[in-house]
């Protein structure tokens, strides 16, 4: 009858609700039984950056002298945040697995993204764009030295590790070969080594449903009615979103499936009502645009105006530069890590990056079968089958 068929449904899609759901960053990781601390890093444009830091392991002892230990940066993807890489389990989420390594593990935030909505002049909230004029172009001029330098310093490292994923690395791609940046190269130059998870430079090559909505200019016609923030936490969406997962677990896996590719049983499906309380994590309408460009132009490209008179103002040419990732150092060292079903990192795309990197800088490159975009942060096997080797 009807009413078995409707309880078999529920049965099948519903989970139990997770205790995790609505934790923040600090409450999680002192859940797991970790110590950790706010820090505020101010770009050189204004921006005030929210990052944490794990300073140790979870069984081992407190030190006040840290600076023996190395230290290393994760940096999140487009529309999330620092909570990505904490919010399995210890043994799968990679903030605390290299906590309990030995390293002294720092948590980046982009500008406008959920922790990061400050500056020491501009409001967020004030109805205008003012603060929200920015893309990846000012993470890699701005963000990526702040934090850099920031780190470096208060640790007393002369190198640090950089660990992004997606976004997280496009910006360290692009500040990379600013070969010309003295400010961006002195910082470039304290890494260590950057591991880049789904790496992102090109975007031409996403599923046609994702280019139709890139060609539908849909995101330009926002901005252009004064919405600046897209993907903003807020209580109301990141309440909701939970409870929807929690009741149709299958529906919220395929939602994600179809963004950023199949997860082919690499993901514990009950726990993605926890990711989405967490994320999305916002950022800004313009960021979204620059996005948007790569994937209709086929270009890795700082952002265009879309006149040749705005272009001119801020570039001193008509069309906006290009990156040029033949510029980055040659002892700049590159462990990339693939996957074969990435459909935001498509893997025509990441070649293309491949072929135009340096060959010297690439010291480890892994495509893991059956990995979609997603997997890197928030699989359960990525334990073993990724953070194992970074």
């Amino acid at each position: 009858c009807l009413s078995d068929y409707d309880n078999t449904l529920h049965q099948l899609n519903e989970v139990p609700a997770d205790p995790d759901v609505g934790k923040s960053m600090t409450e999680l990781v002192e859940i797991r039984g970790y110590s950790i601390e706010s820090h505020y890093v101010t770009t050189s444009d204004g921006y005030i950056l929210n990052m944490f830091r794990i300073p140790n392991g979870k069984n081992e002892e407190i030190k006040n002298d840290l600076n023996s230990k190395p230290a290393v940066i994760l940096q999140h993807g487009l529309l999330d945040s620092s909570f990505a890489w904490i919010c399995n389990y210890e043994d799968e989420s990679l903030g605390y697995i290299l906590a309990d390594a030995g390293f002294d593990v720092w948590f980046g935030n982009n500008r406008g993204n959920r922790f990061s909505r400050n500056h020491t002049t501009y409001d967020p909230d004030d109805g205008t764009s003012t603060f929200w004029d920015f893309t990846y172009d000012d993470m890699a001029s701005y963000d990526v030295p702040a934090m850099i330098n920031y780190v470096s310093e208060l640790t007393n490292n002369n190198k640090v590790g950089w660990v992004g994923h997606s976004e997280g690395t496009i910006q360290m791609f692009a500040a990379a070969s600013e070969s010309k940046n003295e400010y961006v190269q002195n910082a470039i130059n304290k890494i260590s080594v950057f591991v880049a998870l789904a790496p992102v430079a090109y975007v031409y090559n996403v599923r046609p449903y994702l280019k139709a909505l890139a060609a539908d200019h849909l995101v330009d016609a926002m901005y252009d009615k004064g919405i600046y923030e897209i993907g903003k936490w807020d209580d109301q969406l990141n309440v909701l979103a939970p409870e929807l997962c929690q009741k149709i677990e299958y529906g919220c896996e395929l939602f994600l499936d179809i963004i950023g590719g199949p997860s082919i049983h690499n993901m514990n499906a009950s726990r993605i009502q926890v990711y989405v309380s967490g994320t999305p994590a916002g950022t800004s309408m313009r960021n979204f645009l620059h996005w948007e460009q790569a994937v209709n132009k086929n270009t890795f490209q700082k952002f265009d105006y879309g006149s040749d008179e705005e272009n001119m103002k801020y570039y001193n040419t008509t069309t906006p530069p290009y990156y040029d990732l033949n510029q980055i150092p040659s002892t700049f060292n590159i462990a990339l890590f693939s996957g074969s079903m990435d459909w935001l990192a498509d893997p025509t795309d990441v070649n293309r990056l491949k072929s135009e990197l340096p060959s010297d800088t690439i010291v480890y490159d892994h495509v893991t079968p059956g990995y979609a975009h997603l997997d890197y942060t928030w699989a359960y096997n990525a334990n073993h089958k990724i953070y194992n080797q970074v």
